[in-house]
């Protein structure tokens, strides 16, 4: 997979670049630090996938991803941004994205977004889980659901909070400590939009997400 980062931001572009170049999927990445002649770089490299920030002097990023959809129906378009209000996220679906990141983006996320998209699914970061609700989320692409933005050790520790396990019984079994449990948990929370665990329990058997 060939890859294009397309953001304003060296730093944000470099940080990213530096992730995906780690991944065995990906064979080659490119960064354009500026918002012109991005179609072209496409063609030129032959782009698969794209990082394309939301936010550039002179340009919104879902001008390009428009020209893009225009162009290149199956290209993978992931929107990087520091803005999730609902109407961007909402955007960014009824254009076709593939995902929308933060740009605090960390390495095992560009994973678990690739691993999505791999699978044809879409991927949005936890801030965007904060800002719309699964029914909304739903309505904007119906591919969407809260399984598909779970990581595989998030899954592991929800199947064993849904058979009653403690938090230390958990770490026992995954062989993680109790803090790491813990985190796995708050993540979780954040995703489900829940507080506590027999919320969670319920929407996870509700959402088949088990």
């Amino acid at each position: 997979m060939r890859v294009l980062i397309v953001d304003d931001e060296a730093l944000v572009a470099d940080l990213i670049s530096d992730y995906v170049r780690n991944d065995d999927r990906v064979r080659k990445v490119f960064c354009k630090y500026d918002s012109t002649n991005v179609l072209e770089s496409i063609e030129e490299n032959n782009i698969d996938m794209i990082f394309l920030d939301l936010y550039m002097p002179n340009l919104i990023g879902f001008e390009i991803l428009a020209e893009i959809r225009n162009k290149y129906e199956d290209m993978k378009v992931v929107i990087l941004s520091s803005h999730f209000q609902t109407k961007f996220i909402n955007k960014a679906m009824q254009l076709k994205a593939n995902g929308f990141l933060s740009k605090s983006i960390n390495k095992n996320e560009i994973s678990s977004t690739l691993d999505s998209l791999s699978m044809g699914k879409v991927y949005l970061c936890k801030e965007c889980y904060k800002e719309l609700d699964l029914n909304k989320m739903k309505e904007a692409n119906p591919k969407i659901s809260i399984s598909e933005h779970l990581t595989p050790r998030e899954i592991e520790v929800l199947e064993l909070i849904v058979e009653g396990q403690s938090s230390n019984q958990i770490g026992e079994n995954l062989f993680i400590s109790k803090e790491t449990v813990e985190t796995h948990k708050k993540h979780l929370y954040e995703k489900f939009g829940v507080n506590k665990v027999t919320q969670l329990v319920r929407l996870a058997i509700e959402n088949n997400v088990i």
